[in-house]
Order: structure tokens, then sequence, then C-alpha cells
């Protein structure tokens, strides 16, 4: 049955980086040793999930590929642990972020 919660709100990515900071002051996923493996670079927004995950995308340029992909991410707001969510370096900007409030919407309902 699905949960009956508000939407999903759109934040600043900010937010997301700094809340990383909090929960997971450890965590190396964006450490500039990281970013400068792919030259990932972050969104301007992600969605929150009300008591739940931030969804966003990054983008990366992968092996010998000259242009940017987008590949979509969650981020457990209580620990700042993140997942990939399907398939890395597969959509372009706005296939990213379609899939991204997709996720959030999908979690807000199961």
């Amino acid at each position: 049955m699905p949960r009956s919660r508000a939407a999903y709100a759109t934040i600043a990515f900010r937010d997301v980086l700094q809340r990383y900071k909090q929960v997971a002051p450890l965590g190396t996923f964006f450490s500039p040793e990281a970013m400068g493996y792919f030259n990932s670079h972050m969104p301007n927004q992600a969605y929150r999930v009300p008591d739940g995950p931030v969804f966003f995308c990054t983008s990366e340029v992968e092996n010998d590929r000259t242009f940017r992909r987008y590949t979509v991410r969650k981020m457990d707001w209580e620990t700042g642990e993140i997942e990939t969510i399907g398939p890395f370096c597969q959509y372009d900007r706005s296939e990213a972020n379609a899939m991204a409030r997709m996720q959030a919407t999908y979690y807000l309902e199961h």
C-alpha cells in the first residue's frame, strides 16, 4: 500500500554536501581524489524525500570519452551512505534529472 507523504522537495546541492559532512565526516565520496578520478561535477539541486533519502545526479567523463555523461545517486540522509541508482554514466543531463525525480516520487509511493 502506498505511503501517504508529502511530495519531495527540491533543495540546493550545497545542503546535501553539508549534511554529508555532518553524518559521514570520514566519507570519501566527495573527496578531491574521488572527484578528480572521473572529473566529476556536482549538480546545483537535489530531490529530498521527507524523512527519507535525497536523490541527485553526478556527471563524469569515463575512460577515453571526451563528453560528459550522468549517473543518478541516492544518499541516505541519516548515514550519508551513497548508492548508484541504475547504470553508471549512461544518461544525458535531462534523462538523469528525470530519473532522479522519478526515483524520489517512487520512494514516496512505496
